[in-house]
């Protein structure tokens, strides 16, 4: 089992009694009132952040914006078989290295995000054993790794605009 899940069942079962998230036919999903709680934990949290924090989460996610571009180049020559598999995980390792550089600094005030990054990784590391279908065509794959990533930093500036100007 995925360490980040152990002994995840008491969790979840609080988070239901307070009314945080929903069970519907063995799925779970925030509720208003989790959305609610978690858009003010992550509001309050980036409030805190030093002009020069603030400046790298921003900076994070332009450098997101660009790295999917490349994502979106790198997984249409894949599925094109328009690029060797070496060239194909040469990039997708370069997309890596750069993805943990701009974060690593975010990583203390958001450490949910390193979950996106072992993701990332995994998927990475099963692609370099040879199992290519780890690039786009799983749930846990590079590509879908990457977009709850750059999703979950995006919405921390947009949903933060305010607290991110003039910084």
């Amino acid at each position: 089992m995925n360490r980040y899940f152990d002994n995840i069942e008491p969790v979840i079962k609080k988070l239901i009694e307070n009314g945080y998230i929903k069970e519907h036919e063995g799925s779970y999903s925030l509720s208003e009132v989790g959305k609610e709680k978690v858009e003010l934990y992550r509001r309050e949290i980036v409030e805190r952040l030093a002009g020069e924090e603030k400046n790298s989460l921003k900076h994070a996610s332009s450098m997101l914006d660009e790295i999917s571009y490349f994502l979106q180049y790198t997984v249409t020559k894949y599925q094109l078989k328009a690029d060797s598999q070496k060239d194909i995980i040469r990039s997708l390792e370069n997309m890596y290295n750069e993805i943990t550089f701009h974060l690593k600094n975010l990583l203390s005030f958001f450490p949910h995000l390193k979950i996106y990054l072992d993701g990332i990784n995994n998927a990475l590391s099963r692609i370099k054993e040879g199992n290519t279908l780890f690039i786009v065509n799983y749930p846990n794959s590079y590509y879908y790794a990457f977009y709850e990533l750059h999703t979950d930093v995006k919405n921390l500036v947009l949903k933060n605009r305010a607290n991110l100007k003039h910084q």
